[in-house]
């Protein structure tokens, strides 16, 4: 199990670039296929078929179980839906904001900058990341950043919350992946295991933050590393409004609730076995 949550865990990282009650209006089909476009996401969902393919072959390489590794890496893959997910991911947005709340989130997401740094993030979502990342912390060892460039990653950072974002994504798929687990030790009266599975649950939570926390660093260092300071700054004070907290916080959400759909529809099938 805890090679299935340490797997899962990959796809906050993955995705980190890319709810009211009740809404006044309902936004359109068409504006919501646009957001997708813009924000990013509509790409990273269809890399993410490459990227686990690619996370295997690293992990056969570096692993000491490789058996154990492509076992994992194959039950990802042939229960990963695309279209369901991106169904989930649609129907999340759809259910989750205005029109008043879209229409000022897709004329930002369609500015020059907005669209130049979306396109620096969907290097996240390429398949040969992994490699590009190690190379760029090498690189970053001779050459670190500017004390500007370090203070203004750290505020990007902590104003997004990406971290308490991907912290939520990261234990509800565990959580997901594990409730067919628990059913199974419960029904079975085994409550020693019960209680273990929950017990590593906590564990990795608070383990978590830290962890998270400096892979967001390196990795805003590499994505935003050709997005110069004054850009960078402009972006950055968009995701401290309001209406930047709402969208950063509707695609993690939206992204959330697909990939537990995702973990949980693996849950029940190995409930089954």
């Amino acid at each position: 199990m805890n090679k299935q949550v340490k797997v899962l865990s990959f796809f906050a990282f993955l995705l980190i670039f890319i709810s009211d009650s009740s809404l006044a209006n309902t936004v359109s089909d068409k504006d919501i296929y646009r957001y997708l476009t813009l924000s990013g996401a509509e790409k990273a969902l269809a890399n993410i078929p490459a990227q686990i393919e690619s996370m295997g072959q690293l992990m056969q390489v570096t692993g000491k179980d490789t058996e154990a590794s492509q076992k994992i890496m194959n039950r990802i893959i042939s229960h990963w839906q695309q279209d369901e997910i991106e169904k989930q991911v649609f129907d999340y947005v759809k259910q989750n904001i205005s029109t008043e709340q879209m229409k000022p989130i897709l004329i930002w997401l369609n500015t020059d900058l907005a669209r130049k740094v979306k396109q620096a993030e969907a290097q996240a979502s390429e398949p040969n990341f992994n490699q590009e990342i190690m190379n760029y912390l090498v690189e970053l060892e001779r050459n670190p950043p500017s004390a500007t460039r370090v203070t203004a990653i750290n505020q990007f950072i902590e104003t997004t919350r990406v971290v308490e974002h991907s912290i939520t994504l990261v234990m509800s798929v565990a959580e997901g992946l594990t409730k067919g687990l628990v059913i199974d030790a419960n029904e079975k009266g085994n409550m020693e295991s019960v209680s273990k599975i929950k017990k590593q649950l906590q564990d990795m939570e608070s383990m978590l933050k830290p962890a998270l926390e400096q892979q967001m660093i390196m990795v805003s260092y590499f994505i935003y590393r050709n997005i110069n300071d004054k850009d960078f700054q402009k972006y950055s004070e968009f995701y401290q409004q309001e209406l930047g907290q709402k969208e950063i916080s509707l695609m993690y959400k939206a992204m959330g609730a697909a990939i537990v759909y995702w973990a949980d529809s693996m849950s029940k099938e190995m409930l089954l076995k």
